[in-house]
């Protein structure tokens, strides 16, 4: 039933996707993921479902339009994802732009990065390599834009760590491979 479900949801995913992205090949929302910030507020990402809940915000549906190159997630209304599937791609030339989505890096430690994507300005993403999406920062307004903190000097990471929706529950999202 569980194996249905699944290939039934890559069967939605792929027709929701454009055609030159149905070739996904694996879902990269896991059964379920949640993700919760110190004030309790929770982000969840059903993939049976392909729901994302967030503060203030009604459910919509989660596109998978990932390919053999990439992990990509989307709901068409703000919220944009991608990233490359094997980690070692990330340092080829021009592996941005052949990412559906591009990202915009804000800050970078270790196998930790912080970024943001033009599609989706008001979250930012905390990816970590080989582990996936382990923190999502969202806006303090609807229209707050991360990619501000290019511009700006004396900002501190982890300054946003106290409002930051951290994994407590699945597996952290898209995660890249050797």
């Amino acid at each position: 039933m569980q194996m249905m479900r699944a290939t039934f949801g890559l069967f939605i995913a792929a027709a929701l996707c454009s055609p030159a992205l149905l070739k996904a090949t694996e879902a990269p929302v896991a059964e379920r993921v949640a993700y919760r910030n110190s004030m309790g507020q929770t982000l969840v990402f059903d993939g049976a479902a392909r729901f994302s809940r967030g503060p203030g915000k009604t459910s919509t549906v989660l596109r998978d339009c990932s390919d053999a190159y990439q992990w990509c997630l989307t709901d068409g209304h703000g919220f944009a994802f991608a990233y490359v599937r094997k980690c070692t791609d990330a340092g080829d030339e021009g592996w941005r732009n052949r990412l559906r989505f591009h990202s915009k890096v804000i800050s970078a430690l270790h196998d930790h990065v912080w970024m943001v994507f033009d599609e989706s300005p008001n979250y930012l993403f905390h990816y970590r390599d080989k582990v996936g999406i382990v923190g999502i920062i969202v806006g303090a307004t609807p229209s707050y834009d991360f990619r501000s903190l290019l511009h700006e000097t004396g900002y501190r990471m982890f300054d946003y760590e106290p409002v930051e929706f951290k994994v407590v529950e699945g597996q952290a999202l898209a995660p890249c491979s050797e």
